[in-house]
C-alpha cells in the first residue's frame, strides 16, 4: 500500500514539475521572439537615424505592429507561471517607455 501511495504520489509530482517547465519554456520562448521585435524596431529605427533613408522604416513599422500580439502572449505565457508575473508588469512598463 504504501509502495502505490508513493508511485502516486510521484506521478502527481512529475506531472506538476512537467507543467512547471512547459509554463517556464514558453515564457523563454515568448520572451526571446519579443526581444528579436524589440531589437528589429531598433535597428530600423537607428537606420533611419543616421542615414535618413525610410527604407530602414519598414523593418520599424513592422515590428512595431507585431509588437502589442507578442506582448498578449507573453502576457498569456507569464500568467501560468507567477514566479515571473511582477518581472512581465515590469518588463512591459519598460517597454512602453521605450518604444
Amino acid at each position: 500500500m504504501l509502495i502505490v501511495s508513493a508511485s502516486l504520489w510521484l506521478t502527481a509530482a512529475s506531472e506538476r514539475y512537467f507543467a512547471q517547465v512547459t509554463a517556464a519554456r514558453a515564457v523563454r520562448s515568448t520572451t526571446a521572439d519579443l526581444l528579436s521585435l524589440v531589437q528589429d524596431a531598433e535597428t530600423g529605427q537607428r537606420g533611419y537615424l543616421l542615414t535618413n533613408d525610410e527604407s530602414y522604416l519598414e523593418p520599424y513599422s513592422a515590428a512595431v505592429a507585431k509588437i502589442p500580439a507578442q506582448r498578449e502572449r507573453l502576457r498569456q505565457a507569464a500568467e501560468k507561471l507567477r514566479e515571473v508575473n511582477d518581472d512581465v508588469a515590469g518588463l512591459t512598463d519598460r517597454l512602453d517607455l521605450k518604444m
